[in-house]
C-alpha cells in the first residue's frame, strides 16, 4: 500500500453518551477515510495526526464550515451535528488527501 492509498477504509462510529465518536489516524491519508454517522446526532471526530509536513496540516469539511489546523503528533477533536442525509467530503488543506462522511437516517 503506497503513501497515498486510495483503498477505502470505513468505520461506523461508536455512540457513548449519545455522541457519535471516532478517532481518525492521519498519516499519508486518513484511516478510516469513510465514516458512517446518523443525521441529527452530535459527531465528535478526533484526528490523530502522526506526521509533519504541509499537506495534512489542516482538515477541511466545507459542508460544516470547518477548517481546523492539526498539529503534528497530536490529537485534535472537532464537533458538528449533521443536518441532512447524504455524503459529506472532507480533505486536507491542499486538497490532496480525501475522506467521506456518509450521513444516514
Amino acid at each position: 500500500m503506497g503513501l497515498f492509498s486510495t483503498k477505502p477504509v470505513s468505520a461506523v462510529i461508536n455512540q457513548p453518551n449519545g455522541a457519535q465518536e471516532l478517532t481518525i489516524t492521519v498519516r499519508g491519508g486518513y484511516s478510516p477515510n469513510k465514516v458512517a454517522v446518523k443525521v441529527g446526532v452530535l459527531v465528535r471526530l478526533t484526528f490523530d495526526r502522526q506526521e509533519e509536513g504541509d499537506c495534512t496540516e489542516y482538515v477541511v469539511i466545507d459542508e460544516y464550515g470547518i477548517n481546523q489546523q492539526l498539529p503534528p503528533f497530536a490529537k485534535t477533536t472537532i464537533e458538528f451535528t449533521p443536518t441532512k442525509v447524504g455524503t459529506v467530503p472532507f480533505h486536507c488543506g491542499m486538497g490532496m488527501v480525501h475522506g467521506k462522511i456518509i450521513v444516514g437516517a
